[in-house]
């Protein structure tokens, strides 16, 4: 024991007179602190637990830089530039790690700077990593409304979701309300929370949706896309636009055929279609009366919205090289109606829609829901799935508004049809007129598809496809599409793409496993393979949020059986690289392991040579 206390502890300030730090030098690590979940805004508590939050940051961005001095901090809540901004940023400024605190509440941001940030990223340790752990684990509070608020008058009645099922919206539902099956559950906290407000109701409807509005805006960047080579060869675009039933497709090709034998290349397009790709979308929908979350309603909208990428691309870009005018039965409106009516989903800024060629004039055509219906039971086929009146009711008033704010034709579809399509062609042609466009070849007839209505697939009584997981590349046929649409996305939208959330390829992988499972030949020795795996996708980290995964998987599962797993991953590095180039190297060694993982719990054989030999043909062992 010392008598006299000389030590650093003691005396600390002596014993540091005469050092120095050490020189100035660009920080390693950020801490990036993900938003504050809405739960807390809902409670009224955002501003106390807030200030927890700062105090935690600094503990921890003190912690982390050690004597480099405090890590920078990034807060989410406060810097408001686009997220891939801010990354590029940090490696710019010579940042090696990032630390990211709240990704228990924020999954989708989190699975966001994860796959964008070329390097290492960790989490705050167990117990810091979420700004609600706190409130969420006080067993006292209560899990079922209505009861009287507590004590605490900042405190009110919401779900204790300790697993944070729902993300960012957890607090604001149970888990199992977001099935379609939960009806009077889910009706309770919707009263419950619509007394609150409209933003309350609004965290409801995401929270069921799987919908992160937030993350959406936050990942968009700033500025127009750049022009597609659809977009910059067209001197016209028109589209002719309307309920079910309105006489929308008759018009467009009316427009089209008078304008063609004006002397005027024209061709009819659509890139809202019917199809496999639809029977599927109608499909998750349908499922949702027998336990199917409700989220299968936002993938449905996401499967009609690759198929309009893939229209795009091989049929729109085609018909913009060869033809002076397209006229388009239904456009990009059509995607934003339906999402907003149906889902509150704001497609305005999707980069799914930016690619398409802005219309020069939009012709409504206007129809009451009722006649629209009574046309429509007139017809020999099934109403399809959003010819109801809630569902039109929906369309036409969203159509209402879009022709508002962006100055649509209106057109009265009850009007004789001859004068309809004179007026139509008459605003037509003075529009092209003014552009300086003439007709400088011979009256054709347009070209494109008729518009008759596709018949819908056979019924699938057929035997299960047998599928490998895994193998080379070039032989992962199933599901290939969808990477080569977000391939193609990529390159006609440069930075814009960013604006694409993780999850919305990933989840349009797996539907596109699922059509591909369907359209494949029974025929043939040889047996399709698959890259990824929805349910091993599933069991990723970063995708463990992703519930439609498994909903995914259960369909294709209907129509196919895994017969063998292959221990080649280089189809899965390619579909990774893909599906997230910035981090797909890292991405296929975690899903290898979870893949071994899920073949062991479901008996899945290991693909050998002597297996190989059974199951597979002799030119794609």
């Amino acid at each position: 024991m010392v008598a006299d206390a000389l030590d650093v502890v003691t005396l600390l300030g002596a014993h540091q007179q005469n050092l120095a730090p050490r020189p100035d030098r660009p920080a390693r690590v950020a801490l990036v602190a993900l938003p504050l979940p809405a739960i807390a805004a809902a409670l009224e508590i955002d501003g106390p637990l807030r200030d927890q939050r700062d105090r935690e940051l600094r503990a921890l961005a003190a912690e982390l830089g050690g004597g480099d001095g405090p890590a920078t901090v990034i807060d989410l809540d406060a810097d408001d530039r686009p997220l891939s901004t801010i990354l590029s940023d940090l490696a710019h400024a010579g940042v090696d790690d990032v630390v990211l605190h709240g990704a228990r509440d924020q999954p989708g941001f989190a699975r966001a700077v994860v796959l964008r940030w070329p390097r290492g990223v960790r989490f705050a340790p167990p117990g810091r990593d979420s700004a609600l752990a706190a409130l969420m684990d006080d067993p006292s509070l209560g899990a079922e409304p209505p009861h009287a608020p507590f004590a605490d008058p900042a405190r009110r009645s919401y779900v204790v979701d300790r697993e944070r099922a729902l993300g960012p919206w957890s607090g604001f539902l149970p888990p199992g309300a977001r099935l379609g099956t939960a009806g009077a559950r889910r009706n309770a906290w919707v009263a419950y929370w619509s007394e609150r407000g409209p933003a309350a109701r609004e965290a409801v409807r995401c929270a069921a949706l799987g919908l992160d509005p937030v993350l959406e805006a936050r990942l968009r960047m700033p500025g127009p896309a750049p022009a597609t080579a659809a977009a910059s060869a067209l001197p016209v675009v028109f589209t002719v636009t309307g309920t079910d039933g309105s006489g929308k497709s008759t018009q467009a090709w009316r427009l089209a055929a008078s304008l063609g034998q004006r002397g005027f290349a024209v061709r009819v397009l659509k890139m809202y279609r019917q199809g496999p790709f639809l029977e599927l979308a109608d499909e998750l929908g349908g499922r949702t009366l027998t336990g199917a979350p409700l989220a299968a309603f936002r993938v449905s909208r996401g499967v009609k919205l690759v198929d309009s990428l893939r229209a795009l691309r091989d049929e729109i870009e085609t018909g913009a090289a060869r033809h002076d005018v397209l006229v388009f039965d239904r456009h990009v409106d059509t995607h934003l109606a339906a999402a907003r009516a149906q889902l509150g989903w704001d497609l305005a800024g999707h980069p799914s829609l930016a690619p398409f060629p802005a219309a020069a004039a939009t012709f409504l055509m206007e129809l009451d829901v009722d006649v629209a219906l009574a046309r429509i039971a007139t017809r020999d086929a099934r109403p399809s799935a959003d010819e109801h009146p809630v569902g039109l009711q929906g369309y036409a008033r969203e159509f209402d508004r879009l022709a508002t704010a962006h100055g649509y034709v209106r057109i009265d579809a009850l009007g004789a049809e001859d004068d309809n399509a004179a007026r139509i062609l008459a605003h037509a042609e003075g529009l092209l007129a003014r552009r300086g466009v003439t007709a400088t070849r011979p009256a054709t007839d347009p070209t494109g598809p008729a518009p008759a209505p596709t018949p819908r697939s056979a019924s699938r009584e057929r035997a299960r496809l047998g599928v490998v997981i895994g193998g080379p590349a070039a032989r992962c046929t199933l599901g290939d599409d969808a990477l080569r649409l977000c391939a193609f996305a990529r390159e006609r939208l440069g930075a814009a793409a960013e604006g694409f959330p993780e999850a919305f390829w990933i989840e349009a992988y797996a539907a596109q496993i699922v059509l591909d499972v369907r359209a494949h030949p029974r025929t043939g020795a040889a047996r399709p393979r698959v890259a990824l795996w929805p349910a091993a996708l599933r069991r990723l980290a970063l995708f463990s949020d992703l519930e439609m995964l498994d909903e995914l998987e259960r369909i294709a599962l209907a129509d196919a059986t895994v017969l063998a797993v292959s221990p080649d991953p280089s189809g899965a590095e390619a579909a990774f690289a893909v599906l997230c180039p910035a981090a797909g190297a890292r991405l296929a060694r975690s899903y290898h392991r979870v893949l071994d993982d899920l073949a062991a719990e479901r008996a899945w054989a290991t693909m050998d040579g002597a297996l190989a030999r059974d199951i597979l043909a002799p030119d794609t062992v």
